[in-house]
């Protein structure tokens, strides 16, 4: 999978929604739909192929400030029911905030509000029951990863509970920080590409 578009050149605001200069190849790139004014289409994330007949996946960075709303925005125009996340142990200040803090403190996202009614936290991971309310309600649910470490004691818990997660016909976003994504000593990338494959 190519993170790096041969055939196409960033725009000045795409290059403030990357932390870095990897820019997805276009024709793996999804569009965001123009719901209102200030939006754009464009998000850092790439359509994952799939090896059998399971519905679209996505692999994205964590939020960034400028990012949450098009992340949220791409969630609920894809219809995707499962967020997968790898918590960020790195000093990143562009981290940003894209979920509740807690139940019944909602969180505003341009024209989206994120609620969260329900968690479930297990020694491995936890889980997030999430309403996105805008033009129309979607239920997704948030599944990260806690542990600092990807032993496979810790890691095959987490991908059966993914598995037991997926809702047929419906999208998957996996989504961690680029910089542990995008460094060959890392190990995040065989993750997605177990997850991709469940």
């Amino acid at each position: 999978m190519k993170m790096s578009a041969g055939d196409a050149i960033a725009t000045e605001d795409e290059t403030s929604k990357d932390r870095f200069s990897i820019f997805p190849d276009k024709k793996h790139n999804p569009v965001l739909q123009i719901d209102s004014e200030g939006d754009e289409d464009y998000i850092n994330a790439v359509k994952v192929p799939s090896l059998n007949t399971q519905p679209e996946q996505f692999l994205t960075q964590l939020p960034m400030p400028t990012t949450v709303n098009d992340f949220w925005r791409l969630v609920t125009q894809y219809k995707v029911s499962l967020i997968v996340a790898f918590k960020s142990y790195e000093n990143d200040k562009t981290l940003a905030t894209y979920l509740p803090n807690q139940v019944n403190e909602p969180l505003q996202c341009g024209n989206l509000t994120v609620n969260e009614y329900s968690i479930n936290i297990a020694p491995t991971w936890e889980e997030m029951k999430l309403i996105v309310q805008g033009q129309h309600s979607h239920k997704v649910t948030h599944l990260t990863y806690t542990k600092p470490d990807v032993e496979p004691k810790y890691l095959l818990p987490f991908v059966q509970r993914a598995r037991a997660l997926r809702t047929l016909g419906d999208a998957v976003v996996y989504t961690c920080s680029i910089a542990t994504l995008c460094q060959p000593e890392k190990k995040c990338a065989n993750f997605y590409l177990t997850l991709s494959l469940t």
